[in-house]
Formats: C-alpha cells, structure tokens, sequence
C-alpha cells in the first residue's frame, strides 16, 4: 500500500520551526534579485517568503499570514 502524500513530511512543530529558521539564517544566502534594493521592508519580504518556501518544502505546514 502507497502512504498518503501528507505522510511523506514530518508535521512542523514550534520547537522544529525554532530550530528550523535557526538554520536557515546561519547559512549564507546570496540573493541578486534584491540587489541594490534599499526598501527594508521589500527585503524583509522576500527573505519571509524564502523561509516560508524553505519549511514548505521540508514539513507539513499550512501556510497562512
């Protein structure tokens, strides 16, 4: 029998989000589409969105606002 797809990422827990942005700011991230951009908050946005992509891609998340 083929498990259902939700089984195939472990479901994210506060402890795992904790550890999990933890590591996805201590590797070095290069991004040139915000290169020269000096709107914080555009930035702020786009490096969310990464981490969001990132923990979509390794856990059982529902992602939200």
């Amino acid at each position: 029998m083929i498990a259902p797809k939700f089984m195939e990422k472990p479901l994210l827990t506060l402890i795992e989000l904790a550890a999990a942005a933890k590591s996805f700011c201590d590797i070095p991230h290069t991004y040139r589409e915000i290169f020269g951009t000096t709107d914080g908050k555009a930035i702020g946005t786009f490096i969310e969105h990464k981490l969001r992509d990132s923990l979509d891609a390794t856990y059982l998340v529902q992602l939200g606002n």
